[in-house]
């Protein structure tokens, strides 16, 4: 698992290396400014609660499965910022691992919703670019990017990422709950018609 883990790293930094000219920034450049600005004017602070993590049936033994934990426990908190149809966020969690010791987490996860900014209800997919400290590796910080999905309800979000895996290790589900407490500048409202019509009318005035 290290060295996929070392591979993956590898890969993306070299990826975010070939595709930077001299005239756009990169991938690492793009989420770091990303980062910025989400510490420099988020949106709101958020606090997160694990709520399961869910080893897939298909890939552990059933002896396996008697012995790890899938009760994560464990809080969180972190701040987001909502551009448009894209929202990062910024996170740090501890919670409890499948053998029941303290993991931490510290992340950037980015989200781009499906339905219009400010809509009442939202889906979202996305990635997370996290360091996971485990007691296994003496709490240093391993690189794990993982996928991302949302289901957003006003300021509540259930929310879920997929460790992939081979046998045995891997092919992990872990839920979440977060929790956005608004600040500072709101949210773009979602347009209704009467905003469209109007938004034509000025259009055409103009012209």
């Amino acid at each position: 698992m290290n060295k996929f883990l070392l591979i993956l790293f590898l890969t993306v930094s070299l990826g975010n290396t070939a595709l930077a000219s001299d005239n756009e920034p990169g991938l690492f450049e793009n989420w770091f400014n990303a980062m910025e600005r989400t510490v420099k004017a988020p949106t709101s602070y958020d606090l997160y609660r694990p709520l399961r993590v869910v080893h897939m049936r298909f890939n552990f033994t059933k002896e396996q499965i008697a012995r790890y934990n899938e009760d994560p426990g464990g809080i969180g908190v972190g701040m987001s910022r909502i551009e448009g149809y894209n929202e990062h966020s910024l996170y740090a969690m501890g919670f409890r691992d499948s053998h029941s010791r303290v993991q931490g987490v510290l992340g950037y996860g980015w989200y781009h919703k499906l339905l219009k900014p400010g809509s009442l209800f939202n889906v979202s997919y996305g990635f997370t670019i996290s360091g996971q400290m485990r007691h296994e590796y003496s709490y240093i910080p391993i690189p794990l990017p993982l996928p991302l999905l949302s289901a957003d309800f006003g300021p509540f979000s259930a929310q879920a990422a997929y460790v992939p895996g081979g046998p045995g290790w891997g092919n992990i589900a872990i839920f979440w709950l977060k929790v956005r407490i608004p600040i500072g500048a709101k949210p773009p409202e979602p347009l209704t018609e009467r905003h469209e019509e109007g938004e034509k009318q000025d259009g055409s005035e103009k012209s």
